[in-house]
């Protein structure tokens, strides 16, 4: 196969992923479907099936898709700031902001699609449970890092590292649903208050173990 080809298969590959996620955002992750797909891009059935192999493969490849709009979207604006508070805050405000983007209709995509696959075993449950770790690894990450910025010691950190990022995904995860049900712009407007409250704890805490005195005893 040329370059060309190659070139051109992939272009119809992402031209697919891209309807498939939009529509998605209307009929969820299992309302995909090869015909609808097919109907939309105007293409054959045999077309669209021939890129993906079966159902499951497209809804992966849906999934990866969405991760690399997000990493685009939401981790690309932050890429130059350090680990630390301070990006996580700047990542949770960029996440609540894109839950509103009408361009991005459906809220967040994981969220959305974890409900949907919770219960059901397979690729496509595997590949966005080890998204959703990868929040709380990333969240933690920042956490432990501003600790140790701050104390200047090259421990692991806050042992409540993990809690504390599990409750601001949490946070920011439960403003998407509520959002999409409630369709009030208050919703995100408490939740980065409550992602805020619960931030600033943990900076005036760092900021006190930094400036406690060293113990002559240590």
């Amino acid at each position: 196969m040329t370059d060309r080809r190659l070139a051109q298969g992939e272009e119809t590959r992402r031209r697919i992923a891209d309807a498939a996620l939009v529509a998605a955002a209307v009929d969820g992750l299992e309302g995909v479907t090869v015909g609808g797909l097919a109907r939309t891009l105007g293409m054959s059935k045999a077309g669209v099936f021939a890129h993906f192999g079966s159902k499951e493969a497209l809804q992966v490849a849906v999934v990866e898709h969405a991760l690399e709009r997000v990493q685009g979207r939401l981790f690309g604006p932050i890429s130059e700031l350090p680990p630390g508070v301070p990006r996580l805050r700047a990542f949770l405000h960029a996440y609540l902001a894109d839950i509103a983007d009408e361009e991005t209709p459906g809220g967040c995509f994981f969220t959305a699609a974890g409900s949907e696959f919770d219960r059901r075993p397979g690729a496509v449950r595997d590949r966005l449970a080890g998204i959703q770790r990868s929040w709380y690894a990333f969240a933690a990450g920042d956490l432990r890092a501003s600790q140790r910025a701050r104390s200047g010691s090259a421990d692991e950190g806050p042992p409540d590292a993990d809690q504390v990022a599990f409750e601001v995904v949490a946070l920011a995860q439960a403003a998407s649903l509520a959002y999409q049900l409630l369709g009030a712009p208050e919703v995100l407007d408490r939740a980065r208050h409550a992602v805020d409250r619960r931030l600033d704890a943990i900076e005036q805490r760092h900021a006190a173990a930094g400036s406690a005195p060293a113990d002559p005893a240590a």
